[in-house]
């Protein structure tokens, strides 16, 4: 059996276009080596020496670098993986404070760098959104618009010590199916405020604000909880989530 098969043969020259790296690397050992091994997170890479010549044989790795498909720079892959795995297992809390904290890396570079770097390469995509109007009754106007996000909602507790802590699942079925009752009363009670007193939207968040955080209290003493909070589970790229499921050994849900 042909050892190249389904190999693609390069030469030095090559290799660095292929790779997009800078030629001068490959005149110094240490910066050599460095290259080769930030193409072997990626690539089965074979080196071979042929006279004066040296060639260099590469064939993809089913990696996570190939499931991502773009250049991840000077970033570290093992923390772009952690943050995929936590949002894809679902046991941890997904949010930045708990990316740094699994990561070992602080949480302004979890945010400037790594969320940043996945969002801009549509690794996680945004939510879909409805739009909600409030109209005037009588004279068609439209007093408030807002764009609401449509997705999967976590609900955890943030306990007294400052530590994340996720709801069992039966909890957040039924601390979602709670949430939802009470601002559809409560929203009900608003848009009827409104429509009555032809009241600009902006002029209802403060009271939007007071609203929510009756029901987190009602809510905490319900479930028994500290600090009652919820996120939309980020959203993994659907081009993309399939392969990270099999990468990760997950079923695909």
């Amino acid at each position: 059996m042909n050892k190249y098969e389904g190999y693609t043969k390069h030469t030095t020259k090559e290799f660095c276009e292929a790779f997009n790296i800078g030629a001068s690397s490959f005149k110094h050992k240490d910066r050599k080596e460095a290259a080769l091994e930030k193409v072997r997170l990626s690539h089965e890479v074979i080196v071979e020496k042929a006279g004066r010549s040296t060639f260099y044989y590469t064939k993809p790795k089913n990696g996570l670098l190939n499931i991502l498909n773009c250049d991840i720079g000077n970033k570290d892959i093992a923390v772009i993986e952690s943050i995929l795995k936590i949002i894809i297992d679902g046991d941890i809390v997904p949010v930045q404070s708990e990316y740094a904290r699994i990561t070992g890396i602080g949480q302004s570079t979890i945010s400037d760098t790594y969320i940043t770097f996945l969002k801009t390469h549509e690794i996680l995509v945004p939510p879909a959104t409805d739009t909600v109007l409030i109209i005037h009754n009588e004279t068609g106007e439209i007093l408030s618009k807002q764009e609401r996000k449509i997705g999967i909602h976590i609900y955890y507790d943030i306990s007294p010590d400052g530590a994340y802590v996720m709801l069992s699942k039966d909890i957040q079925i039924m601390a979602d199916a709670m949430y939802k009752k009470q601002w559809a009363i409560e929203g009900a009670i608003i848009a009827r405020t409104q429509q009555k007193y032809a009241i600009q939207g902006q002029d209802m968040k403060g009271f939007q604000v007071n609203v929510d955080e009756v029901i987190w209290s009602r809510m905490n003493r319900a479930f028994k909880l500290h600090n009652g909070q919820r996120i939309i589970k980020p959203i993994i790229n659907p081009t993309i989530k399939p392969k990270l499921n099999e990468y990760f050994g997950i079923k695909a849900s």
